[in-house]
C-alpha cells in the first residue's frame, strides 16, 4: 500500500506439516503464512496434512482503527454493520465495502488506507476454507495449539487473519478465538489507570472476504446507510445463505457473477498481487 515505506525482502516457499506450522507460529518473525483448510481433516476429503508457507519481510505497522471516515476518498459502496450482542446492537459497527471482481484494486486500497486506516501488517494469515463443511480435528489438543499459536503471534506483532467471513466452519471458530482474546484483554485493563495496565497489544484484525450472494441479509448491505443493524437468526445451508460472523473486524463483500467462484478467487489474487507489488516483495499470500 502507498501509506508506508516498505523495504524489500526475500521470499521463500516451504512445505510443512500442520503441527510444525503451529509450532512455527509461536516463534513470530516477519512472515506471511497461508493455512489451507485442506491441511485439516474434514468429512469429505482426505489430505496428506501438508500446508504451504510463504515467508516475506513486511515492515509497515498498522495504526489503530478510527471511525469510518464520512469524507471517503472512494466511491465504493460501504458502511458499518452492527450485530445484536448481549441484548443490544453494537454501538461501533464493523466496516464493510462492496466490490466486484473488476473493481480496481487502487479503489480498494483507498478504502483500506484512508477510510479504515490500515497499512500492510507484519503477518498476513489467509485461511482457505470451504463454506458449509464441518472440520474434524484429531483431538482437542490440535485445535488448542493452533489457538495458542495464533494468539501469541497476534499479541507480538501486527497481523491480519483473512477468512470467508461467514458464521460457519473455521471462520466462526476463529471468530470465537478473537472474541475470547478481546474479552481477556478487557478483563486485564484497569479503567482508572489504562496506561498502567501493561504493554499495549496490537489490535486484532480478522477480515472476511466473501461472496455477497451467500449472505442472508446481503440486500441490506448496499452502502446507502452509514450503519446497518442486523440480527443473526441462523444459517440456511439448503439455500446456501449464511450470516456474517459477528466477531470479524472487517468485511469485503464481492459480487461474483461466476458460477464456479472464479470471480472471488480472482479478486483475492488481484489484491495479493497489488499488495505484493507495493511492498516490493516476491510473494504475499
Amino acid at each position: 500500500m502507498s501509506s508506508g515505506s516498505l523495504s524489500k525482502g526475500n521470499s521463500r516457499k516451504v512445505t510443512i506439516s500442520l503441527e510444525d506450522g503451529i509450532h512455527r507460529l509461536k516463534s513470530v518473525g516477519s512472515k506471511v503464512f497461508q493455512l489451507d483448510e485442506g491441511s485439516l481433516r474434514d468429512e469429505d476429503e482426505d489430505t496428506d496434512g501438508d500446508s504451504v508457507v510463504d515467508a516475506v519481510d513486511l515492515n509497515a505497522r498498522v495504526p489503530s482503527l478510527d471511525t469510518l471516515s464520512i469524507l471517503s476518498r472512494s466511491l465504493l459502496p460501504q458502511g458499518k454493520v452492527s450485530f445484536w450482542k448481549e441484548f443490544e446492537y453494537e454501538r461501533e459497527g464493523r466496516p464493510y465495502v462492496r466490490v466486484t471482481p473488476d473493481t480496481p484494486i487502487e479503489e480498494v486500497d483507498r478504502v483500506l488506507e484512508h477510510d479504515w486506516k490500515m497499512a500492510i501488517p507484519t503477518i498476513v494469515l489467509e485461511v482457505i476454507s470451504s463454506v458449509g463443511r464441518s472440520v474434524f480435528w484429531d483431538g482437542h489438543r490440535q485445535w488448542s495449539n493452533l489457538q495458542e499459536g495464533l494468539i501469541q503471534a497476534a499479541n507480538k506483532t501486527d497481523m491480519w487473519i483473512i477468512t470467508h467471513g461467514l458464521n460457519t466452519g473455521i471462520a466462526k471458530m476463529l471468530g470465537d478465538v478473537v472474541q475470547k482474546e478481546n474479552q481477556r484483554r478487557q478483563a486485564m485493563t484497569c479503567y482508572r489507570h489504562p496506561k498502567q495496565s501493561g504493554p499495549k497489544l496490537p489490535k486484532l484484525t480478522l477480515m472476511g472476504i466473501v461472496n455477497s450472494d451467500l449472505i442472508t441479509y446481503d440486500e441490506r448491505l448496499d452502502g446507502k446507510a452509514l450503519r446497518i443493524e442486523v440480527d443473526n437468526e441462523g444459517n440456511c445451508k439448503k439455500e446456501r445463505k449464511y450470516d456474517l460472523n459477528p466477531n470479524h473486524t472487517h468485511f469485503m463483500l464481492v459480487k461474483d457473477p461466476s458460477s464456479d467462484g472464479s470471480g472471488l478467487k480472482g479478486f483475492i489474487l488481484d489484491l495479493a498481487h497489488y499488495l505484493k507489488s507495493n511492498s516490493g516483495t516476491e510473494g504475499l499470500f
